[in-house]
């Protein structure tokens, strides 16, 4: 209704610019029905001083005009002069203002009076509001004017929903939704405009007495007529209009919050007959894929496209469905948007911490674990935040330039563990081991048993150490330690089993490998490692010191081992040496190939974790900024589509549209 707008658009024709068939608009030549000046009522009750003419439509003109009595501003609306069917007119006229009238809602424009002046013509008064159509508003975003934000013209939208919500419990369906009809007013307030086309099925909703008055003036519509607007209408509207109930209301609210959403039209066409074809076939009401430039949640897809079915049976069964489900997305964003300023303010406190002025008297370790902490708390409340991922990933996979205290005793604590579980698994090696050795000794022929059992007692002695450690002992390493001075003990006494330069340097190879690769150890790995050195050239020092005996005899250019331990059959010695070279070597290349495989395990596991951190960053080409993902004005002026030729055929497809067969 363009008497309430502020600035009627030029240049428009009375047909161009009328809204309804009941509605009103600028008028373009002819002579007025009043003169400013003039005053109307009954009587002598002439209570109404007309003013400058605010629009012209169909039925009849609105001016401005000042209610003498109450002191105050109105809106006079004069039904004009028709030929013939003056009466009919006069019924549409008289319907819809009793209509309008015993509608009480804030959203919907009352009436003050209806009465006929001294020439006999009838006229209506009613509130003058003031304000912007949500048509214009589109209009308006479309060009660029950031003064109408998104989430205050789906407020003025939810607004509507109730006022239609309450129509439709009075037993009133509007059937002219669409946005020129729907008033935002300056001060929050929202208006649903023109009901001349109302159908009216139950008014149980309404008094007794307004009942009457309501139901003495329905009238009845051809069944051939169309009535409504093109391209907002449901499809069943456009095949019976006096047989649609609150679900075609429905799915033109649908339409509407599409094109709030999108700024384009659902139903595309160039004519009448493409858009009612597009209307009956159905289009797809997905505003994300219309308007992608737009960054709208998906969750209004899932709206839209059940607001719109052409099966009425599929739509929101009730305006308040679809005002909760538009409502509900509405409050998200709300929270979303407050999200996005906390984790901003999040990821500049991380920023802070890692800056180079940093904390006054933070360590640098204690600037890191807070940077991360914001960064984190900003990447958990907006996790759409390339920033906060990008300073995450950075942290983690940059150590600080000092150890934190809780990593260094992390680490201290894992380094326990694994040697406490290496101890328990060489101890289970070494019962296999100890059987292996008494058996070869056997096969060969022992000449000490003494000697054997010595050896034998000090293999199980660190077995048995190995087995015993527990948590009782995480707190120390000398299960470890312990261990490792027997076996080096054990090395030495190999020596009286083939003498001091042969099987104590190979088992001290073997232990001194397996060490070296025991990270949990530590620093104690060159201890261990000494003592199994010391072992092997302990033999060869009490030798030489006379101490004790040699094993090796040399006799000319020839070398003879006589151990005084075990026996040295010529029959079974050289398979005996032959098996015990090849244990060893065994033994030591399983052990480094475990390590080893340890070892890529570990790098692969950290490769993985780099690789997902990696997946957090976004690409240097990318806007970190948290406040990218709400688009300016200028990308969605870059952006948008063409409008060009939508506006004028949407000006041209008037309220009521008959089309008689």
């Amino acid at each position: 209704m363009d008497h309430v707008s502020r600035t009627p658009r030029p240049g428009q024709s009375a047909a161009a610019q009328e809204n309804s068939g009941t509605g009103w608009g600028v008028m373009e030549s002819g002579e007025l029905a009043l003169r400013t000046g003039d005053c109307v009522g009954s009587g002598s009750a002439r209570r109404y001083e007309v003013g400058e003419l605010l629009g012209r439509g169909g039925m009849g003109e609105v001016h401005r005009a000042f209610d003498e009595r109450v002191g105050r501003d109105v809106a006079v609306k004069v039904l004009s002069a028709h030929d013939g069917s003056q009466a009919e007119q006069r019924a549409r006229f008289l319907r819809e203002a009793r209509l309008q009238g015993v509608l009480d809602h804030p959203g919907i424009v009352p009436v003050h009076d209806v009465d006929r002046d001294e020439s006999g013509r009838d006229f209506l008064v009613m509130k003058r509001v003031v304000g912007t159509t949500l048509e214009e508003v589109i209009r308006r975003t479309r060009d660029g004017d950031e003064g109408f934000p998104l989430r205050r013209t789906l407020s003025a939208y939810l607004q509507i929903c109730l006022t239609v919500d309450y129509a439709h419990s009075c037993g009133v369906v509007h059937r002219d939704l669409k946005p020129s009809n729907m008033m935002l007013g300056d001060y929050g307030e929202a208006y649903l405009l023109d009901w001349g086309i109302a159908k009216v099925s139950d008014l149980g909703g309404l008094d007794p007495v307004l009942q009457q008055g309501v139901a003495a003036l329905e009238t009845v519509t051809s069944a051939t007529a169309l009535i409504g607007t093109p391209g907002y209408m449901a499809p069943e509207q456009t095949a019976d209009p006096n047989h649609v109930d609150a679900r075609a209301d429905i799915y033109s609210l649908g339409v509407v919050l599409f094109k709030l959403l999108t700024l384009e039209r659902l139903h595309r066409g160039s004519n009448v007959i493409e858009i009612l074809d597009s209307t009956r076939r159905g289009a797809d009401a997905r505003p994300t894929v219309r308007a992608p430039f737009r960054s709208l949640p998906p969750e209004y897809d899932a709206i839209c496209v059940r607001a719109t079915e052409v099966d009425p049976a599929q739509r929101y069964a009730t305006v308040r469905e679809l005002h909760d489900a538009v409502a509900r997305v509405l409050d998200g964003e709300r929270d979303m948007r407050l999200r996005m300023e906390l984790a901003a303010g999040h990821l500049a406190e991380a920023e802070r911490a890692l800056s180079s002025e940093g904390l006054p008297g933070m360590s640098p370790a204690d600037a890191s674990r807070r940077a991360m902490h914001h960064a984190a708390r900003s990447l958990a409340l907006y996790p759409e935040s390339k920033a906060a991922a990008a300073l995450v990933s950075r942290l983690m996979l940059t150590p600080p330039g000092e150890i934190p205290p809780e990593v260094d005793a992390e680490m201290s604590r894992l380094t326990i563990e694994e040697a406490l579980r290496n101890a328990r698994n060489g101890a289970l090696v070494g019962i296999p081991l100890i059987v292996l050795t008494v058996s070869i000794l056997a096969w060969l022929g022992v000449r000490s048993w003494s000697a054997v059992a010595l050896m034998l007692g000090l293999l199980g002695g660190s077995v048995a150490i190995g087995l015993a450690a527990g948590p009782a002992t995480k707190r120390f390493l000398w299960p470890s330690l312990v261990s490792a001075l027997i076996l080096a003990v054990a090395v030495a006494t190999t020596a009286r089993l083939g003498g001091s330069l042969w099987i104590p340097p190979i088992c001290a190879l073997m232990g001194a490998s397996i060490v070296s690769w025991n990270h949990g150890l530590g620093r104690w790995r060159i201890a261990c490692i000494a003592l199994f050195l010391a072992g092997a050239m302990a033999p060869v020092l009490l030798e030489a010191s006379g101490v004790t005996t040699s094993q090796y005899v040399f006799r000319g250019d020839g070398i003879f081992i006589r151990p005084d331990v075990v026996a040295f059959p010529p029959e079974r010695i050289e398979l005996a040496m032959a098996f015990g070279l090849a244990f060893a070597m065994i033994l030591t290349i399983v052990s480094s190939l475990r390590f080893s495989h340890a070892d890529v395990d570990t790098r692969r596991r950290l490769q993985l974790i780099a690789w997902h951190l990696r997946g957090l960053a976004p690409d240097a080409e990318e806007d970190p900024d948290p406040s990218a993902a709400v688009p300016s004005s200028q990308r969605l002026a870059s952006e948008k589509r063409s409008f060009a030729d939508a506006a004028p055929l949407e000006d041209t497809l008037s309220t009521r549209v008959e089309l008689t067969q």
